[in-house]
């Protein structure tokens, strides 16, 4: 299966080099030791991994949990050689019900950027409205496996419930594995490309232990409860109102408290 694949069986990465043994679920799980963020702005999309894999990394793998942008770079290099499509071409893989609800920046029409919620300025850039607002993703040409997608709310509802058991589109087994808890050597976990609950949770402290989420730092956010079979999604832009971490992080778990109450 794919996810137990070494990631050095496609891409070429040297046998001393401390990522020759990591896999695909490590870099899903964030488990394979490389930093949270580097600063691409000065890399070449045609050099990608070249640049990746002179990051120093900063743990041996399953050591800690560390969510890394760097790290779904790489799996994004990896997709990109195992499948030979593109980012953009990946995203007709997903189920029909989301295909045409997810969008790359570039992709945009003038009327649907003009009604893009707008995300104000980045460190590098002003006025990042209908523009992919990560500086990084940016430079490497508006869309990489990290970040770069514009969505709708139906879009993103129609997605969260794709992972609710019992829906029938996506395999059971598929659910439960990808949701399972990926434990590391530090006792820190994240499930494979989703977050989980822990203790001051942005999903709020009534959502379940089986829950899985991801957060968009512009103040997105999805999160799905399996064991309520309600998946909800939060479509703010935190930056744009240049609202503080803190704040918005008390206004998520009020947030989803209330939906969990109501259902």
């Amino acid at each position: 299966m794919y996810l137990d694949e070494k990631v050095s069986d496609v891409l070429l990465i040297p046998e001393s080099h401390p990522l020759f043994l990591c896999t695909v679920s490590d870099l899903l799980c964030h488990q394979s030791g490389l930093p949270a963020w580097y600063d691409f702005q000065h890399a070449h999309k045609e050099h990608l991994l070249e640049f990746l894999l002179a990051i120093p990394v900063q743990a041996s793998i399953h050591e800690t949990t560390c969510y890394s942008d760097v790290g779904f770079l790489l799996l994004g290099e990896f997709l990109q050689k195992k499948f030979s499509l593109t980012m953009l071409q990946m995203l007709n893989v997903l189920p029909k019900e989301t295909r045409q609800c997810f969008f790359a920046w570039d992709q945009l029409t003038p009327e649907q950027k003009t009604k893009t919620v707008p995300t104000g300025d980045s460190k590098l850039r002003k006025n990042n409205d209908g523009i992919v607002f990560d500086d990084n993703t940016f430079f490497l040409g508006g869309l990489c496996s990290h970040a770069g997608l514009f969505g709708t709310l139906k879009g993103l509802t129609a997605f969260g419930q794709l992972w609710n058991l019992g829906t029938g589109i996506l395999n059971k087994d598929t659910i439960l594995r990808f949701s399972s808890k990926q434990v590391a050597k530090d006792q820190t976990y994240h499930a494979l490309g989703w977050d989980m609950p822990t203790q001051g949770s942005t999903a709020g402290q009534h959502v379940s232990k089986q829950a899985i989420g991801h957060l968009g730092y512009t103040g997105t956010s999805i999160w799905i409860d399996q064991k309520r079979n309600t998946s909800v999604v939060l479509l703010t832009n935190r930056t744009y109102c240049q609202t503080k971490q803190p704040v918005m992080k008390k206004f998520r778990q009020e947030f989803h408290d209330l939906i969990w109450s109501l259902v």
